[in-house]
């Protein structure tokens, strides 16, 4: 999974490519729920794999080349899409949110489950901004 620091920067690129395109870019901002409650009832090592496996689904999910997905900060993760409209980018988080939530996490014999709550921003880049 890409980091904070990858996120920045490619962030910067695909402004300004969707600047120039003329198109909408939509901002996917994750927060994986009640992790510090399958910490304290899973130990470290299965909120470890929480995000983990969190990870993996949201890069899974991705379709296209140009979509990225980072890991925000200690349990938020972000999703790029370029070229994208409002109306695809909460489909698209919704279909996110449903892929974690059916995921049966697993660590050490004992299942769990997981949840996430997703906001959903498109703007139209313009100079200056």
């Amino acid at each position: 999974m890409k980091n904070r620091m990858y996120f920045d920067k490619r962030f910067k690129n695909i402004w300004w490519r969707c600047h120039r395109k003329n198109a909408p870019i939509s901002l996917l901002m994750l927060d994986l729920e009640h992790l510090k409650r399958i910490h304290d009832r899973h130990g470290h090592q299965a909120s470890d794999d929480c995000l983990k496996t969190t990870a993996r689904i949201l890069r899974d999910i991705l379709q296209r080349t140009g979509d990225v997905a980072a890991r925000y900060g200690g349990e938020e993760f972000v999703i790029i899409l370029p070229a994208t409209h409002s109306d695809g980018a909460i489909v698209f988080a919704e279909n996110t949110r449903f892929a974690v939530e059916t995921t049966n996490f697993s660590y050490n014999r004992q299942t769990y489950k997981a949840t996430v709550s997703v906001g959903v921003g498109t703007y139209l880049p313009i100079d200056g901004i």
